[in-house]
Order: C-alpha cells, then structure tokens, then sequence
C-alpha cells in the first residue's frame, strides 16, 4: 500500500498565499537595501529557512549519500546542504529582481565566448535547445540568453504564483510554455522560428521516458528534448549559470547535433545519457550549487517507455524512497 507523504513546507499553499502578500512591501524593502547588506539578509532568512525545513533537509543528506556513495562520509555533508538551501534562495531573489534592461542583465555576466557559440547555432535558422538544471542560477540563466533573442521556457505549472511569473518573464523577453499542455507540434513550432528552447532536466517528472544513470545512479529522465532536435535538426546546448564572487559565468557544453538519420531508441538513449552526464559532473565539481531536496531517482512517477531496455540493464532498479521516512 502506498504511504501518503505529508506536504513539504516547500509545497505548503497557505505558505504561498502567505509570500505572494508579503510580496510588495518585501521587494521594496530588497530594493532599498544596498547590495551586501541584502545578500546578507537575504542569507540569514535563507538559514532559517533551512532550520525549520527538516523534511528537505533530511531528504537533502540522504541523496547526497544516494548519488556519492562510498564518498559520501569524507564529504562535508551538513555544509553542502546549508549551502544549497542559501544559494537556492539567493538565486530566487536575484531572478526576481533581475531589471528588464538587457544591457543591466549582462552587466555582471561573463557570456562572451558561449554567447558566440549560440549565435552560430541560431544563424542555421534551426533554433537552439538549451538544456540546464536547478543548478547555481537556472531563472536568470532565461533572461541572460533571452538577451540574444526571444526565448522559450518550458516549465511546470506554479500554484498561486504563476501569473506573476509569466508577467515577469515576458518582461523580460522570456515565454513560459507549460510543459503538460504543449505537444511536440508546438515546440518544434517555436524551433522553426528560430527561436531558443529552455529545459530543464533534472527532475523525476510524469512523462515518457528511459533510465539512464544520473550522478550514477539509474534515474528516469525524460527524452523529449532528444527527439525535438533530432526531427527539426536544432543543435542541444547544456548551459549553467554559475556565480563566482560577484559576477557569474555562464558555463557552456555543445553544441551536440543528433543526426536525423539515427534510430529513434538509440539517440534517445545515447544523448539523454551524455546530457545526464554533463549535467551530473557539474554537480560532481560543485555539489552545493544544485538543491538536493527533491526526489530525483524515485521511480513511481515517470513512465518508462522501454521496460525490456530497462529490466535487461538495470536489473536491481528500485526506488530508494520507499525504505525513507520523511516524517
């Protein structure tokens, strides 16, 4: 029998009725502060945050020992776990103060030489797949390529605050496209005009997929992003925004161009495996840059298109959650 989990705080309604209130007179009083004294404040309610969440921070110690393994007990476990908490919410607050001006955006970015590779791409007239993760700072990663021109984000439907979100983004040249009501035909729509598609890829969600191993570990990851590029010829960029001191680097792998003469199962699973891996050592090189508190290798959630690939390759698959108890 199926155990009902309680809600998180991070997936409490009453607390995003709660934020969206508070959400005026809060951005005011950000925007008065001088810069350091609001990384500051910010870091501290970050910190609280993280002490009165111990569900995420439970789950947050026990994947970093999931994916680790016989690392894990010479890792400074509770430190990557703080960090997470305070980096996430710190890369919150700077998306959502990012100004409108593009010119404003870049000036703290380094995006020199990915910014080049990105407009090569788009000069094919194919368009470009952006694949990120939650890692270092994926929303102001949306509008630091949407400066190049208008970009796509594939996201998943947010409760009480989307129509906030979706005004901030098109302010910012960025359309949110709602991944459970876009079909194939609208995505390659937007990839023939040219335009950037962001996706993330770094969460169980309830779509078609294929296990491959992630941070080596077998995780269901979806491979839609795989087939757009194959049947529109558009080439697959893997990017993360980073923060180093006061500026960020925007890190670039690609582009990688899926032949359109290739099989259908084979590059869904080559590709979805190197785009797993690329993203997995990122996180390997800098652990407290991605927000563990999530689910990642459940495998309830996900539907595995190819259950003979899977039960052949990963014989022992099993859900780690199952032997967790949250509450």
């Amino acid at each position: 029998m199926r155990r009902k989990r309680r809600r998180t705080v991070l997936k409490s309604k009453a607390l995003y009725l709660f934020l969206r209130v508070l959400l005026v007179p809060f951005t005011l009083f950000l925007l008065v502060l001088p810069s350091c004294l609001r990384e500051g404040f910010v870091s501290l309610a970050a910190l609280l945050f993280f002490f009165v969440n111990a569900p995420d921070r439970r789950l947050s110690r026990f994947n970093i020992r999931l994916s680790f393994g016989k690392d894990a007990p010479h890792m400074p476990i509770n430190r990557i776990v703080r960090n997470s908490f305070i980096k996430l919410i710190l890369s919150l607050m700077e998306t959502f103060l990012a100004p409108s001006s593009k010119e404003k955006i870049l000036r703290n970015v380094d995006a020199g030489e990915a910014f080049l590779r990105i407009k090569d791409a788009l000069s094919q007239g194919k368009g470009v797949i952006l694949i990120t993760a939650h890692f270092g700072n994926p929303g102001l990663l949306c509008y630091v390529v949407a400066t190049l021109c208008e970009s796509y984000c594939l996201a998943r439907y947010q409760r009480v605050f989307q129509p906030l979100m979706d005004r901030h983004r098109r302010e910012r040249r960025v359309v949110t496209v709602l991944e459970k009501k876009t079909s194939y035909a609208e995505l390659l729509s937007i990839l023939g005009q040219n335009k950037i598609l962001l996706v993330t890829l770094d969460r169980a969600l309830r779509r078609k997929g294929i296990y491959v191993r992630f941070l080596g570990v077998p995780a269901h990851t979806p491979y839609f992003a795989v087939d757009l590029a194959r049947i529109s010829g558009a080439p697959i960029f893997v990017g993360f925004l980073i923060k180093s001191e006061k500026r960020y680097r925007l890190l670039l792998n690609g582009p990688f161009y899926v032949p359109s003469e290739s099989g259908e199962f084979e590059s869904r699973v080559s590709f979805t495996q190197k785009i797993s891996d690329i993203i997995g050592d990122a996180i390997r090189s800098h652990p407290d840059e991605w927000f563990w508190g999530y689910r990642r290798w459940r495998t309830d959630l996900g539907i595995d298109r190819y259950p003979e690939y899977t039960a052949k390759n990963y014989p022992n698959l099993w859900n780690p959650y199952l032997s967790f108890d949250r509450d």
